[in-house]
């Protein structure tokens, strides 16, 4: 029999665990990505009395798995209101009010497009294009025009559509909006 193996995940305060043999723990977290996708895109469920859970049951060795899912955080449910030194709206467009952290003009363009994608998604837009960061970029004195695609090479935070020397759509993966965040809450903690 495998050793005994834990998972858990949180997308801001929302909690899947996971506990059996290794084996199936490791079934469940490769059936159950989806479902992880889909809590980190989507925006939260209104409050109900009731914590809904999920139970599955290992049936070779009869070891029940409960998977609850709670509420996220209730920063996260008001939107880009909750996060007011970062940013603000005008006329219904998204506005990046902060300085953008970061050592480099490389750096600072790829938080710009962690923290601006992790805005849109609390709007409820999964994508947005790359056109938008270049603009903050240049509001913010940023920019590196020459090098400025090569911002979102790294394919663990964005995925990129488009074609090659066209516009691009930019769509942060669950690591880039977990570094989005913490770049988001530094940003609020700095600013008081």
């Amino acid at each position: 029999m495998d050793e005994r193996s834990r998972f858990r995940f949180s997308a801001t305060d929302r909690t899947i665990e996971l506990e059996g043999s290794e084996t199936f723990v490791t079934q469940q977290i490769s059936e159950l990505k989806e479902v992880i996708n889909f809590f980190i895109t989507q925006d939260p469920a209104p409050p109900t009395s009731t914590q809904p859970v999920m139970t599955l049951t290992d049936v070779t060795t009869t070891e029940t798995v409960t998977a609850s899912i709670t509420q996220v955080s209730e920063r996260h449910t008001l939107g880009i209101e909750a996060y007011p030194n970062t940013f603000d709206s005008l006329d219904g467009a998204l506005k990046l009010i902060s300085d953008i952290p970061g050592d480099n003009k490389k750096t600072m363009a790829r938080n710009a497009a962690l923290i601006y994608g992790y805005a849109c998604s609390l709007q409820g837009k999964d994508t947005f294009p790359s056109e938008e960061v270049r603009q903050i970029c240049i509001n913010h004195g940023v920019l590196d025009a020459a090098n400025f695609a090569r911002s979102f090479d790294d394919k663990k935070l964005f995925i990129i559509g488009g074609v090659k020397g066209g516009k691009k759509t930019l769509k942060l993966t669950m690591a880039g909006k977990k570094l989005a965040l913490q770049l988001i809450e530094e940003i609020e903690t700095n600013a008081d």
